[in-house]
């Protein structure tokens, strides 16, 4: 009887640190990035969260416009999200995998079959309401 308290608690608390994770992820976050020859570039994201989905916009200085995001999950502290972006005429998938560690997001940025740029590491911080 003692046993299956103990993996209910355990239970119980796994699914509470992710709720947890997801409440924090939720909300409006930046992220600055050096451009490429064209200054700095402010991103802008605003992620819902509704479970473990995730979805929002991305809102890119040098590219402005918001751009839907896809195939979002939250899963404890990893975030994943794709997007389409034309890159040089062509749409290209951008992927988005981060962890949150505290009011940041550590992201790593790819494009799906190896785009230009290769992988970019990018920090979002919590927007100050």
């Amino acid at each position: 009887m003692r046993v299956r308290l103990m993996v209910a608690a355990v239970i119980c608390l796994a699914f509470a640190m992710s709720a947890r994770a997801a409440d924090d992820v939720q909300g409006k976050w930046i992220a600055k990035v050096a451009g490429q020859g064209q200054g700095e570039s402010a991103i802008t994201f605003v992620f819902k969260v509704v479970g473990e989905t995730l979805t929002g916009t991305l809102n890119n200085s040098q590219q402005p416009g918001d751009v839907e995001l896809k195939e979002g999950k939250v899963s404890g502290d990893q975030i994943t999200f794709s997007l389409t972006r034309n890159i040089g005429g062509t749409d290209m998938k951008v992927v988005w995998k981060g962890k949150l560690v505290g009011n940041e997001i550590k992201f790593t940025r790819t494009v799906d079959g190896g785009g230009p740029g290769g992988a970019t590491e990018i920090t979002a911080t919590r927007a100050t309401p």
